[in-house]
């Protein structure tokens, strides 16, 4: 259970994914990010806090990275198809 006064992320939620329109940059945070389950990645079970984002594709190359100079932790990136949990792709 969370404390009082804990602000869970907003888009803690698979619905409530933040819009990232062409050529954003956004800066999230997993503090107090709950976990969506367990995935499997190359038969390993993966768990763990998530935050969820949402673009819409033009037919272009995608960048998605994790790589900054205070991401010092594991961290994966998973992308889906049509919506949530459907077709994953890591």
């Amino acid at each position: 259970a969370l404390c009082a006064g804990v602000e869970v992320p907003v888009n803690d939620e698979c619905d409530s994914a933040i819009l990232l329109t062409n050529g954003a940059s956004h800066t999230g945070s997993l503090d107090f990010a709950s976990s969506s389950g367990t995935f499997e990645d190359c038969g390993l079970p993966i768990s763990g806090p998530d935050v969820w984002y949402r673009v819409v594709g033009t037919g272009r190359t995608l960048t998605a990275s994790l790589c900054n100079a205070v991401t010092n932790f594991d961290a994966q990136i998973h992308v889906y198809c049509d919506d949530c949990f459907n077709s994953v792709y890591t």
